[in-house]
């Protein structure tokens, strides 16, 4: 029996310690305030407008970094998941009945890990963002998502803003 408890514990710690090599700090984002290295020292247009709503949107990452990462954090999920169900299925029964509950403790472990890696996944991809619907002073109405920084408030309606962009990456920042 303290064989038994001694693996559970040593592969918890496993599952821990690995979990723990997956969790990373969330980067700045790309708000009004932050730039990509590549859009700097590059002339970009301007236009004036104004803000005609603002409101909270969930921007999900879809790169192609964030679904490798994702698919590399999702089999560690069900690897670990199914050593820990396999060592607690190994502490029930005895015979074909300890087999049985090996075979079921993985298997719901595995299950469990899964569920456990999507939704960290899911947490670690999904950022807070604001849609603008925008009036440029030239008649036209834009509207554009963007990443909001910790502590980034939206611009409020009516404000007076510009839309800022070049190469396909627009962004609405107030007017100063």
């Amino acid at each position: 029996m303290f064989l038994g408890l001694k693996s559970v514990l040593t592969v918890s710690l496993l599952a821990a310690t690995v979990a723990g090599c997956t969790t990373q700090t969330q980067p700045l984002q790309n708000g009004a305030s932050v730039y990509r290295a590549s859009e700097s020292q590059r002339a970009m247009y301007a236009a004036s407008c104004r803000v005609i709503s603002a409101r909270y949107v969930a921007v999900v990452g879809d790169s192609q970094e964030d679904r490798n990462r994702s698919a590399a954090t999702t089999g560690v999920g069900i690897v670990t998941g199914a050593l820990i169900g396999n060592a607690i299925g190994r502490e029930i029964g005895g015979g074909s009945g300890n087999r049985l509950a090996r075979n079921l403790g993985t298997v719901a472990g595995a299950a469990i890990g899964a569920g456990a890696a999507d939704a960290a996944n899911q947490r670690r991809t999904t950022r807070q963002g604001v849609e603008y619907l925008v009036a440029l002073d030239r008649g036209e109405r834009r509207v554009i998502v963007q990443n909001l920084n910790p502590g980034e408030a939206p611009i409020p309606a009516g404000a007076a803003c510009d839309l800022v962009g070049g190469r396909g990456h627009d962004r609405v920042v107030p007017a100063y």
